[in-house]
């Protein structure tokens, strides 16, 4: 991933919590050039990349406000090599936090590599899927409300967002309780 990291004002050494928060999506043109492409939600019409910036500029002023480190990348995170060198940059240098947005659903794959490699490193997981991209909650959404993770399925909740970005910061166990052997 050798695009531009795009990093709110504060930074790690100033004691602050780190949230690593990642975009998955493939580009719209690649839905807009194929005839056959179909976006979850809203629509063909759909600009990921315009609401990604939309949701940094949310994302910054969340950071801003509850006093956190967000580091967010200016593109998606869409092949399996984005998906591996992240995995190693949570390995080499593991954020307080992990934030995934999905914006496609066939990106789940990537999304359950990501939060896997996070619960290996005992990483939180702020999950936020907006509503429509999958179709659910469904049996498969049970992997998710598990210690851990805040997952959110709704639209462009920030508030919710925001509470889980909260409990990472205050250290408050995610999901459904601390991790296992990490009493609260």
């Amino acid at each position: 991933m050798n695009q531009e990291t795009h990093t709110a004002k504060a930074t790690a050494a100033n004691g602050q919590k780190t949230i690593r928060a990642v975009f998955l999506y493939p580009p719209s043109k690649s839905y807009a050039d194929d005839p056959n492409a179909w976006w979850s939600w809203p629509g063909n019409d759909f600009d990921a990349e315009g609401r990604q910036q939309k949701y940094m500029g949310v994302l910054d002023d969340l950071g801003e406000k509850l006093g956190m480190n967000l580091i967010m990348d200016d593109h998606s995170i869409w092949t399996a090599k984005h998906v591996a060198e992240l995995v190693e940059q949570l390995a080499a240098e593991p954020p307080d936090g992990l934030l995934i947005v999905l914006f496609a659903n066939h990106s789940r794959a990537m999304a359950d590599r990501l939060s896997a490699a996070a619960e290996e490193r005992t990483i939180p997981v702020v999950y936020y899927i907006g509503l429509g991209v999958c179709h659910g909650p469904g049996g498969t959404w049970r992997r998710y409300r598990r210690a851990g993770v805040h997952f959110i399925m709704s639209l462009e909740n920030f508030d919710a967002i925001e509470r889980g970005l909260r409990l990472v910061k205050e250290g408050k166990p995610l999901g459904q309780g601390p991790w296992p052997g990490n009493p609260p």
